[in-house]
C-alpha cells in the first residue's frame, strides 16, 4: 500500500484528472479533520483507487463540495465524499493501513524514527470511534495471519502462494468493509477484485526491493519462486483475472477513468518495475 498504484503523470485528461483529485482531496480533508496534520500523511493511492471504484457503481454519485485545500488553504478544491460515510471509513483504513506499515518497519528495521512513528500512530489510533475500532480488529485480525505467513514461509513451513494470499486477505477485506458501507450488491465480487489488487501491489514492490532484500538478508515472497520472466507473468494473470471481474461490474460512471487507471497504467507500471529488475547484474538474482 505504498503508491504502486498512483496514477502516472499526464496520463489523465482535464476530466479524468478532475474527477481523481475530488476523491484524494475530500479523503484528504477528512483525515486532517479527524485526525489532524499528521492525519494527512496516512492518505495513499490504493485507498483512493478503491474509493473510485466503489463510487463508479454505487446508485447515488458522492457529492462534491468546493472548499479550501487542507495543505494550501488559499487554493480551492472540489472535495468528494465529505459526509459520506464510506469516506469517513477510507479514512479510518487509511490510518490502520498506515499504523501497520509502521509496524512492519519496526520490526524490520528497528530504526528510532519508525518508534517515534508507531507511538503517534497508535495515539491517533486511540481516538477512533467505535466503527474505527471494529475495523481495526478485523483488519489486524488478516494483517497477523498474513506476518504469521511471512515468519513461516522464512522457516520454509509454507509457500509462496500462501504469503501472497494472506496479503491479498487483506486488501480484499477492505474491498469487503467499503463495499458493504456502501450498500452495493457486488460485494464478492469487489473482494475479490481487491484481494488480486493487494496480490499484485505486494509482488510488484517484491520486486522493486528484491536486488536491496537480496544485498540485506530481507524476506522478499519472489525467493519462494523460480526465475524473474515467470514471476512477471505471475502477476500480469493477476491484472488480467482483475480485469475480466470488473467487466462484470455494473459501472454507472467513471468508466473511463477506471480504465486508464486499471487496464493501462498497471501494467506499464509492471514492466517498468520489471524491466529495471532484469537490467540488474544476474549475479545479485
Amino acid at each position: 500500500m505504498i503508491g504502486y498504484m498512483r496514477p502516472i503523470k499526464g496520463a489523465f485528461d482535464k476530466e479524468q484528472r478532475k474527477i481523481y483529485q475530488a476523491v484524494y482531496c475530500g479523503l484528504c480533508r477528512i483525515l486532517k479533520s479527524r485526525y489532524g496534520a499528521t492525519g494527512t500523511l496516512a492518505l495513499n493511492y490504493e485507498i483512493v483507487d478503491m474509493l473510485l471504484m466503489i463510487d463508479s457503481i454505487c446508485s447515488d454519485k458522492s457529492k462534491w463540495i468546493k472548499r479550501s485545500c487542507s495543505l494550501s488553504p488559499f487554493m480551492w478544491r472540489n472535495l468528494a465524499g465529505l459526509n459520506e460515510q464510506r469516506y469517513f471509513m477510507a479514512a479510518e483504513i487509511s490510518m490502520i493501513i498506515a499504523n501497520f506499515e509502521i509496524q512492519d518497519n519496526v520490526e524490520d528495521l528497528n530504526r528510532v524514527q519508525d518508534k517515534i512513528l508507531l507511538a503517534i500512530s497508535d495515539y491517533k489510533l486511540r481516538k477512533m470511534g467505535n466503527q474505527g475500532k471494529d475495523v481495526y480488529e478485523i483488519l489486524e485480525k488478516k494483517y497477523l495471519e498474513y506476518m504469521s505467513k511471512e515468519r513461516m514461509a522464512q522457516k520454509v513451513f509454507c509457500g509462496f502462494e500462501s504469503v501472497v494470499n494472506a496479503c491479498g486477505g487483506i486488501i480484499g477485506t477492505i474491498g469487503r468493509l467499503l463495499s458493504e458501507v456502501s450498500g452495493i450488491r457486488e460485494i464478492s465480487d469487489i473482494e475479490k477484485i481487491f484481494n488480486l489488487w493487494g496480490r499484485w501491489v505486494y509482488l510488484v514492490d517484491a520486486a522493486d526491493d528484491y536486488v536491496e532484500d537480496k544485498k540485506y538478508d530481507h524476506f522478499n515472497p519472489w525467493t519462494l519462486k523460480d526465475t524473474p520472466p515467470n514471476w512477471e507473468n505471475y502477476v500480469y494473470c493477476l491484472e488480467k483475472e482483475a480485469g475480466t471481474l470488473i467487466n462484470y461490474l455494473p459501472v454507472r460512471r467513471y468508466g473511463d477513468l477506471l480504465k486508464q487507471l486499471y487496464v493501462i497504467q498497471l501494467p506499464e507500471r509492471r514492466r517498468r518495475i520489471f524491466n529495471k529488475l532484469y537490467e540488474q547484474t544476474w549475479e545479485t538474482i
